[in-house]
């Protein structure tokens, strides 16, 4: 869907998760997802162990993660062990919201680091959850906890196969490449 560049964006999310939801279910989740970023195989399974009427109202941070830096020099990767990610975090409500009003999501709660402030939190370890790529205009200063690794498209591929199968070493190698206008 298309909307005008001003337009209420909380609105927004609210009119689609309320679109989206199944009003017979006793409780819903809603995940951020970035278009440069991806999500382990096994994230909904995992996310839906954690929908649980003790849980309504808590937010879940995924912190084991990779960040990928992309460049046109090395392909980088950095573990990535924080919470409150962007990648993969989420927020379990009750089901059965009939109203835009009534609706929360996730990014109604604003930026993904004080979430944390803002409700209680559920921490998830599991492993390889998400891939964040960091170009130097998406991600700010992000670096995970694990440091940085020169890695090759090929070796990188065999570490993340079991959580992403479809990172093939061909298409981390071209996440890297740079194209000249």
């Amino acid at each position: 869907r298309a909307y005008r560049p001003q337009a209420n964006i909380q609105r927004i999310y609210r009119r689609s998760a309320l679109e989206m939801t199944d009003q017979a279910a006793p409780i819903t989740a809603t995940f951020r997802l970035d278009d440069d970023d991806a999500l382990a195989r096994g994230y909904v399974a995992r996310l839906r162990t954690h929908m649980q009427p003790e849980n309504i109202g808590k937010t879940v941070t995924f912190s084991n993660g990779c960040q990928l830096v992309l460049s046109d020099r090395e392909l980088q990767a950095w573990i990535d062990t924080r919470s409150n990610g962007s990648a993969g975090l989420a927020l379990i409500q009750r089901g059965g919201i009939a109203t835009i009003p009534e609706i929360s999501t996730i990014y109604c709660l604003g930026g993904h680091r004080k979430v944390g402030q803002l409700a209680p939190q559920i921490d998830d370890p599991m492993p390889q959850s998400y891939v964040q790529t960091a170009n130097g205009f998406n991600v700010t200063s992000r670096r995970g906890m694990g440091g940085s690794d020169v890695a090759t498209a090929p070796d990188l591929a065999s570490q993340l196969r079991a959580n992403f199968p479809y990172l093939d070493a061909g298409t981390l190698a071209g996440l890297h490449e740079v194209f000249d206008d």
